[in-house]
């Protein structure tokens, strides 16, 4: 099956940066935005964007008119009906996931694919339900999508061979590089990023290093992102219900059971980031030792040696793949110095 019309099930900040992006490929594309999201507003962004790429010379008046008329916003789910491809974006809530792709399976056409964005949710959680089990798949994209070309495939056991050769078909057609991961070792580059989470954390507890400093840190050659700014912009909900998925079958969860406490009080008292003033009166300091830059680096480094040591000794995915998915968000000396430890 050839993927021509995509719907878009979400208009926050990944259901649009997707949209956005697949804008540039030709497809026919449909976004269903939330009842509280107005779909005028949302075309009339888009509108804009092109409107700047004719001005610009990017595209031509032909091509301009052309856009417009494959995309259409709405809030109504049945203008996905002729879909090949539906990408749920909503917000990471597996019952409102769930319901969401039970309602989809009755409107949508009988070859159409699913697939969710999720972070946090195995396909076998989100389509228990559901008819289309053989046409299921999470297909997780980073943000920003146009600068982060690996994208996490998690199929379940029953999902078809042909509809996987069209996922990853489409993938490859968009620019993307298709990561694929089993069930029982999913969400891999998340779960690289939550070492790094967790070791600053722990650093922070027992340090006199704040948020700001501690991701200075690890800004100045390990990640592009610091640990808690990363926290803070995915959302400390979404983040606190991915942990406590990635975590729960763990057998060592020493280094992640304070990071999940504090993010479970942030949420009970409506502090939404490390970085908001309100954080500090958490008071998560347990001591106030002095460490340097370098202990900070050699801490997290460490972490990430043994987390990755484990993941190649029980997955089936190729060091290269995983030397990839290090070089999305760390360092390239740093993904070369792990590499070598664990090879």
């Amino acid at each position: 099956m050839e993927i021509k019309q995509i719907g878009i099930i979400g208009s926050g900040k990944m259901g649009t940066d997707i949209f956005n992006y697949l804008l540039e490929f030709g497809f026919i594309l449909k976004l269903v935005c939330s009842r509280s999201s107005v779909p005028e507003n949302i075309h009339s962004k888009i509108k804009k964007k092109l409107d700047r790429q004719l001005k610009n010379g990017l595209i031509s008046a032909e091509k301009f008119e052309e856009k417009l008329g494959d995309i259409e916003i709405s809030g109504d789910l049945q203008t996905l009906k002729n879909s090949d491809l539906i990408i749920e974006c909503i917000t990471e809530d597996l019952d409102l996931k769930s319901k969401l792709l039970v309602e989809m399976d009755e409107i949508a056409n009988d070859s159409c694919i699913f697939a969710s964005n999720t972070s946090s949710f195995i396909p076998s959680l989100l389509m228990k339900n559901i008819k289309r089990t053989d046409r299921f798949c999470d297909i997780h994209f980073f943000y920003p999508v146009k600068l982060k070309d690996a994208v996490e495939v998690i199929y379940p056991d029953k999902t078809d061979d042909a509809d996987k050769q069209t996922v990853e078909k489409f993938l490859y057609m968009i620019e993307k590089r298709p990561v694929i991961q089993s069930e029982a070792e999913p969400f891999l580059i998340n779960r690289i990023l939550l070492e790094i989470q967790a070791t600053a954390f722990n650093i922070l507890e027992n340090s006199d290093k704040t948020p700001v400093k501690i991701d200075e840190i690890i800004k100045n050659g390990i990640s592009e992102a610091g640990a808690f700014e990363l926290m803070d912009k995915v959302g400390i909900k979404t983040v606190y219900t991915a942990i406590k998925g990635y975590v729960r079958d763990y057998d060592n969860r020493e280094l992640y059971l304070p990071l999940i406490e504090c993010l479970e009080k942030m949420i009970n008292e409506g502090i939404d980031g490390f970085y908001s003033e309100e954080f500090d009166r958490l008071s998560v300091r347990k001591y106030d030792n002095c460490i340097t830059s370098n202990n900070i680096r050699n801490d997290i480094i460490e972490n990430l040696i043994s987390f990755i040591d484990r993941i190649t000794k029980k997955s089936k995915i190729s060091n290269d793949d995983i030397r990839y998915m290090l070089l999305q968000f760390i360092s390239g000396d740093i993904v070369t110095e792990i590499m070598d430890k664990i090879v």
